[in-house]
């Protein structure tokens, strides 16, 4: 599947279920409650281990669209699925009868993932032709206990992975000498109070706003790095449902050679633009007040999280795409 195919698909899959994307609005909701909201002490206390426990959940479940993607379970959540389940054995059949073509493909272009893939790129529309009926897909259903579970997981490995970045970019800051200029910073505040930037001498200014933009561009360069490995972890994390899993670097790589560097890249780049402008959207509608939070929360939130999910998924679901695709190749030959 191309890059264009796979963020169309994304794009347009959380709303292919209103009824899941509802439930996990609410979710969000409930899980975010505290932070704009102050119920008092001891209830805000008891709401804390309550909406930790629902982000957990949250976690789990985002956890479960990536593994379903991955493992194309999609039909799992319609009806007559015995009658619509596309399995390898389909994938393979078609191979063979279409044998001479893939294989024109893939000697025209060896290296190029997408070329490998493009019969199948439009994969409703395949499966559609195979068996005569449109394919609807669903979210995946709430499974409390293994959300919690798959959540925690998750959560354990994005802090693993964020606490390496932090380790750097600390050690960084202070070679930088970011603590004496933030002493600085105080000792003009103390002394002059609010207005205090106004006596600051503007040459200390440009010195400090220039190792700022040094750090700040060491943080976006080691958050992509890490990136590369992490959200390939989380995958691994959903397909293999192994904790141990995510951190097999050999195999991470290994699996990004299977997808094509090139074309991984060029996904997570997008990935970071397409959330970047949900991230200023969220931003508008939550400077509205309350009730735009709320609605961010329910609408931007959950419709991202979903988004970013899917197509996770789907990149890495390339991975066996192309390597089922160079076995049956292989077979034909």
């Amino acid at each position: 599947m191309s890059l264009r195919g796979i963020f169309s698909d994304s794009f347009k899959y959380p709303l292919m279920d209103l009824k899941g994307f509802l439930i996990l609005g609410v979710l969000m909701i409930i899980s975010s409650i505290t932070s704009f909201y102050d119920f008092g002490t001891i209830i805000n206390e008891i709401l804390f281990i309550v909406t930790l426990i629902i982000s957990f959940i949250i976690l789990g479940y985002i956890l479960s669209v990536i593994r379903e993607t991955i493992n194309d379970n999609d039909d799992d959540n319609k009806e007559n699925k015995d009658n619509n389940n596309l399995n390898n054995n389909d994938i393979n059949l078609f191979n063979r009868k279409n044998s001479g073509n893939i294989g024109e493909n893939i000697n025209n272009d060896e290296n190029n993932s997408d070329s490998k893939f493009d019969y199948i790129a439009e994969e409703k529309k395949f499966r559609e032709s195979i068996y005569g009926k449109k394919i609807e897909i669903l979210l995946p259903k709430i499974a409390i206990k293994k959300n919690l579970s798959d959540g925690i997981k998750y959560f354990l490995v994005e802090l693993i992975y964020f606490i390496i970045p932090l380790i750097i970019i600390s050690f960084v800051a202070i070679k930088m000498n970011i603590v004496e200029i933030f002493n600085k910073f105080l000792v003009y505040y103390n002394q002059y109070g609010v207005n205090f930037q106004n006596h600051i001498p503007e040459d200390f200014l440009l010195s400090v706003g220039f190792v700022f933009m040094k750090l700040f561009a060491l943080v976006v360069v080691l958050i992509f790095i890490f990136k590369i490995v992490e959200t390939i972890a989380i995958c691994r994390l959903a397909k293999y449902n192994s904790f141990k899993s995510a951190f097999q670097l050999k195999q991470i790589f290994s699996d990004i050679g299977k997808i094509s560097w090139r074309k991984y890249i060029s996904f997570l780049i997008l990935l970071f633009i397409f959330s970047y402008v949900f991230l200023i959207a969220s931003a508008l509608i939550m400077s509205t007040g309350v009730s735009g939070i709320v609605v961010s929360i329910f609408l931007v939130s959950t419709y991202s999280s979903l988004f970013n999910a899917r197509a996770s998924g789907l990149i890495y679901k390339e991975r066996d795409n192309n390597e089922l695709l160079n076995k049956d190749y292989s077979f034909n030959n």
